[in-house]
C-alpha cells in the first residue's frame, strides 16, 4: 500500500502475501506442532546455543500460536541483586553486603 504523506512524500506499507501452498504448509505445521505439545505440556531445558539463552534446567510451558510458533512460559527466579533493587537498595549498598561476607547471597 502506498499512500501520500504530503505533496513531497509517499509513505509505503509492505504486508507479507502467502500463497495458498504457503498458507496450508503453516496451517500443517501449527496442527502438527499442537498434537506434539498439547496445551499444558510441560518440558525443561537441556541445552541452548544462544548468548542470552536461559539456564540449563528451566522449566516451563510450551505454548503453539495460530501460525505454527512455539513459545515457551517459564518463571524466572530473581537473582540476589534483582531483590535488593525491588526493595529500593541501591547496587552499592549490595556491593557491600556481598563484600562483608554474607554468604546466602550467590
Amino acid at each position: 500500500m502506498i499512500k501520500a504523506t504530503d505533496s513531497n512524500q509517499l509513505s509505503f506499507t509492505f504486508r507479507r502475501c502467502f500463497t495458498i501452498n504457503e498458507f496450508l504448509r503453516l496451517e500443517r505445521a501449527a496442527k502438527r506442532y499442537k498434537e506434539q505439545y498439547p496445551e499444558g505440556t510441560r518440558i525443561e531445558l537441556l541445552s541452548m546455543n544462544d548468548s542470552q539463552a536461559v539456564p540449563p534446567g528451566t522449566r516451563g510451558t510450551v505454548i503453539v500460536d495460530e501460525q505454527g510458533n512455539l513459545f515457551v512460559g517459564y518463571i524466572r527466579r530473581l537473582t540476589p541483586r534483582e531483590c535488593f533493587r525491588l526493595q529500593g537498595f541501591t547496587d552499592e549498598q549490595f556491593d557491600k553486603v556481598i563484600a562483608i561476607g554474607m554468604s546466602d547471597l550467590s
